[in-house]
Formats: C-alpha cells, sequence, structure tokens
C-alpha cells in the first residue's frame, strides 16, 4: 500500500477506519499541513529513512514536523544501511548496532527540538494517565493530558475515545 500523498486520500483512510497514517517522508511542511486539516489521526513519519525507502534525511526539521503534524510519532529508519529483513540470528549484532544508532539519532533529533524554541509536548516514558496496564485510570490521572491536548491543538481538533479492547488492561468502558 502506497502512503497518501495529499489530502483527498489521507481523509479517505481516515474515513476507512485507520487509527494512524503513515505519510510519505518527502513531503513538505505545507502538503502536511493540508493533510493535518482533514483528519485528526496520528500521523507516522520518518524522518530519518533507508535508502530503500528513499535515504531521506530530516531530523533537524522534527520541531516544525512536529508543530504542523501533530500528533505525530516521529520515526527513525537509517540511511546507509542495510536491510535486515527476515533478520535471524546470524545478524543479531548488526541489528543491535543499527537501533543504537537509531536511538542516538533520536537523541538528536530531541536535542534539535529542544533548541527550536518551539513549544512541544512529548510523552514522557511511561505516559501517566494514557491507559498503562497497573497503574489504573482515573480523570484525575488523564485531567492534564487531555488540558494539554485541547490547549495544544485547540477543541477543534480534540475528542476523548477509549482504545478498547486494549484499555480494559487499565479499567473497564464504564469507567473510562
Amino acid at each position: 500500500m502506497l502512503a497518501p500523498s495529499n489530502p483527498l486520500s489521507f481523509r479517505m483512510l481516515h474515513e476507512l477506519g485507520g487509527s494512524t497514517i503513515n505519510g510519505p517522508s518527502d513531503l513538505t511542511i505545507g502538503q502536511i499541513a493540508e493533510m493535518r486539516a482533514v483528519s485528526h489521526l496520528p500521523i507516522d513519519l520518518y524522518v530519518e529513512t533507508p535508502d530503500a525507502m528513499g535515504g531521506i534525511v530530516r531530523g533537524h526539521e522534527a520541531a516544525e514536523l512536529i508543530a504542523v503534524a501533530a500528533p505525530q510519532d516521529v520515526k527513525f529508519g537509517l540511511r546507509n544501511s542495510r536491510l535486515l529483513y527476515p533478520s535471524g540470528a546470524h545478524l543479531v549484532d548488526e541489528a543491535a548496532a543499527i537501533a543504537r544508532e537509531k536511538v542516538h539519532r533520536a537523541a538528536v533529533a530531541l536535542e534539535w527540538i529542544a533548541r527550536s524554541g518551539i513549544k512541544l509536548t512529548q510523552s514522557l516514558p511511561g505516559a501517566t494517565g494514557l491507559g498503562v496496564p497497573g497503574v489504573g485510570w482515573s480523570a484525575d490521572l488523564n485531567r492534564e493530558v487531555v488540558l494539554s491536548a485541547i490547549e495544544i491543538f485547540g477543541p477543534a481538533r480534540a475528542m476523548f475515545a477509549s482504545n478498547f479492547p486494549v484499555d480494559r488492561l487499565c479499567a473497564s468502558f464504564d469507567e473510562i
């Protein structure tokens, strides 16, 4: 399946029941803004892609991309690395080295984001209030997350939905 490259195809994936949409990595910030205008679904966007996916490198633009596309999952492939799929025991060391480099590149992108001066909100590890198993669900735990999302995206782009059946690890449908 090809990634949507225009607002119409993005909206169609939303209407067909998509819960997140992978966009092409080479879209301009303006094109991404046009897609964001037609759907609130999270956008998965590689800011670095393997050569087989075009070899795009735009980690330095992460803050601007997030500001326009949020909610967005910033993803890292690794340019100039060999493809490992299907993987096997003979590639464990190489896979681990590639994974470490992806983490390093993500850390560099976080530094660029911090230096950008753009006010962004990032989910922290464990993401309190987002349905973490063993934590339980309550309005108090979710209040800050919900209010921050409304402040950042505006009421027109905010909605509440559960993630059932996954959320049942934290609470019943009636509780949520």
